[in-house]
């Protein structure tokens, strides 16, 4: 019973936080605190040490930096508020991703895209990767790769045939680096990441539309990064041209297929849209103001032939209220990690002495693009430390000037941390992304660790994107002011 309450318990602190969003009175943060002090306890004996240590980290410091002076009750909230909204992005991507688990156009959709001609295939798991990502977040890795370890299930039987185990090995890690920098690289653009709302938060005044242009574009170079490096990846792996085709490489269909997934893309942001512009709220809070209406159709239309129409309405308010209750609380350790990083993020902060730092860029007397362009590396180091990129990106953008300080237009700024941001989530062996990647590509003849993965295997690209998305933010620095 009492784990029964905690999904409408985060769900109350969900629902207070985007009140607050579209211009209710700022106290209601602290109703948000209330929900998720409940829930905490609620779950706490199911939350994992690390969990823990992060929460408990948050309340010490939080009580120093109050006692100290260094926050005020105001910046407090303000943290309360961020935590809040990761909440809301977890909660309505589950929503979405309950919708799509059952959906038979999102198998043979990603079923197609897994099974192109080697030419085709990193490209369109990459794309798909990007395409899925924005409406399961990272559980389009685990969704592509169920269906790429499917087609390679001869990797596993190296005792059977050991070339064929070889190849096939080398196949299955190829498609699940397309699919990790697929999703990687959504979280550079997509407004629907923690990441976004990470960035946009750290620059106020500064919208996803006016950001959107120069980070696509990134992606774009991204994408075709890696499309090279896996183009030379067969002579790296020492194997031969593919075997003949036995029949299972080719999946039945069109790209078609991808139009219904993209439609759904469009139309949420479409829908988003419109409803910023009636709310006047952030595009980010429309689009998850959508996503209930949205999955609630989407799962309707699953069952609307079998069960008819007042059999269809039941299913999915039966299905969409299992998920509140059951689906919920299983985000605790989630939440936790990501949303003490957020606020931990606020309140460190607070100690950094940003004075002293724009002192210390005037003495050094460079260009106002250097540190810019140094921020994605210590993201990356932070990252191999065991820093997640909430975490890091957070301190380093509290640690930067603003950028009418700095002399340039916080589009550079939102370019350096959204690419740093990606290449932290296709390296770090901390990272959910490649934890989960590096157990799918991991088989009986290639052994791969999340360490292996991040940087023996994605070492090359993030080590040619880190370079290119230095360049790129020098280049816009220079043209842009």
């Amino acid at each position: 019973m009492i784990r029964q309450l905690s999904g409408p318990v985060l769900l109350l602190a969900v629902l207070s936080t985007l009140a607050v969003e579209l211009g209710a009175p700022r106290f209601w943060d602290w109703a948000t605190l209330g929900a998720l002090i409940v829930f905490l306890l609620l779950v706490w004996p199911r939350t994992r040490r690390s969990g823990r240590a992060f929460i408990w980290l948050c309340l010490g410091l939080s009580t120093y930096a109050l006692w100290s002076g260094a926050v005020s009750p105001g910046d407090l909230r303000g943290a309360i508020h961020r935590v809040g909204f990761i909440c809301a992005l977890f909660t309505a991507f589950g929503m979405l991703r309950e919708a799509a688990a059952t959906s038979g156009v999102v198998r043979r959709c990603g079923l197609f895209l897994s099974r192109r001609k080697p030419g085709w295939r990193y490209l369109a798991l990459n794309l798909g990767g990007q395409l899925f990502g924005i409406i399961l977040n990272f559980g389009v890795i685990p969704l592509l790769g169920a269906m790429v370890t499917e087609g390679t299930r001869e990797a596993d039987t190296p005792e059977k045939d050991a070339d064929r185990a070889k190849r096939a090995a080398v196949k299955r890690l190829r498609m699940i680096q397309a699919v990790n920098r697929g999703f990687s690289t959504t979280l550079s653009w997509s407004p629907l990441t923690v990441s976004q709302a990470v960035i946009l938060t750290a620059l106020p005044g500064m919208t996803w539309e006016e950001e959107v242009p120069w980070l696509l574009i990134l992606a774009a170079a991204f994408t075709l990064v890696g499309w090279t490096l896996d183009r030379i990846a067969r002579a790296r792996f020492k194997v031969g041209p593919p075997l003949p085709a036995t029949g299972e490489e080719e999946e039945d269909g069109s790209w078609a297929l991808v139009l219904p997934i993209l439609a759904l893309v469009i139309g949420l942001m479409g829908l988003g849209l419109g409803l910023s512009r009636i709310l006047e709220a952030r595009l980010v809070v429309s689009v998850m103001l959508m996503i209930p209406l949205v999955a609630a159709g989407w799962l309707f239309t699953q069952s609307r032939t079998d069960l008819g129409l007042g059999g269809a309405l039941a299913e999915t308010g039966h299905r969409l209220g299992l998920h509140v209750r059951d689906t919920f609380p299983a985000y605790h350790h989630e939440l936790a990690i990501v949303g003490s990083a957020a606020f931990l993020g606020v309140i460190v902060s607070a100690f950094i002495p940003v004075d002293r730092i724009v002192d210390l860029l005037t003495h050094l007397n460079m260009p106002a693009w250097v540190p810019l362009a140094i921020v994605p590396w210590l993201a990356l180091l932070g990252g191999q430390l065991g820093m997640s990129p909430v975490l890091s990106v957070t301190l380093l953008a509290a640690a930067m000037p603003a950028p009418e300080v700095l002399g340039l237009p916080a589009t550079v700024m939102a370019v350096a941390y959204a690419g740093g941001w990606c290449l932290v989530a296709a390296s770090s062996p901390f990272t959910a992304s490649v934890l989960i990647s590096s157990s799918i590509a991991h088989s009986k003849v290639i052994r791969i660790t999340p360490l292996d993965f991040g940087l023996r295997y994605n070492g090359a690209f993030v080590l040619v994107c880190g370079l290119l998305l230095s360049a790129y933010v020098a280049f816009l620095a220079r043209t842009m002011t």
